[in-house]
């Protein structure tokens, strides 16, 4: 079955550090929310004290399990606040401008571990506002 690992059901922790936004937000939040593995997936959003509308938005996704909002040093502390509260056996960092491909990502990816597998990678495909491809960042 795809997502144990051993014997065990695993859980993916998505971290997205946020400030100020709320202008690339709501595609983030939305690759996530329409997540064929919705269940097995604890989103944590840590804000660097926005004055937007960012906590706004975030407050309206019922899958959003953690709400943070804190002045930080950057994107690294709030990514290392996330993995501090983060419960789950995977951990992604998802940016608050970026998105998941597509409504089965979370399913592949769990499907790749097992046993012997300690991490996986990806590439970042580039997209312009139009939503067209552009470049493929990292071939891994």
């Amino acid at each position: 079955m795809a997502g144990l690992h051993g014997d065990k059901l695993m859980k993916l922790s998505i971290i997205t550090a946020t400030y100020n936004s709320e202008s690339t937000l709501e595609r983030c939040l939305d690759s996530v929310a329409c997540q064929s593995r919705l269940s097995d997936i604890e989103h944590i959003i840590i804000d660097g004290k926005s004055t937007d509308g960012t906590l706004q938005l975030a407050a309206q996704y019922p899958h959003i399990d953690k709400i943070c909002s804190a002045k930080d040093r950057g994107i690294y502390d709030a990514f290392n606040k996330g993995v501090a509260q983060a419960t789950g056996e995977l951990i992604y960092f998802l940016n608050s401008d970026d998105v998941l491909i597509n409504e089965n990502i979370v399913d592949f990816i769990f499907s790749q571990f097992n046993e012997s597998v300690m991490y996986l990678s990806g590439a970042v495909h580039c997209i312009d506002e139009d939503q067209s491809f552009v470049a493929r960042e990292y071939n891994p």
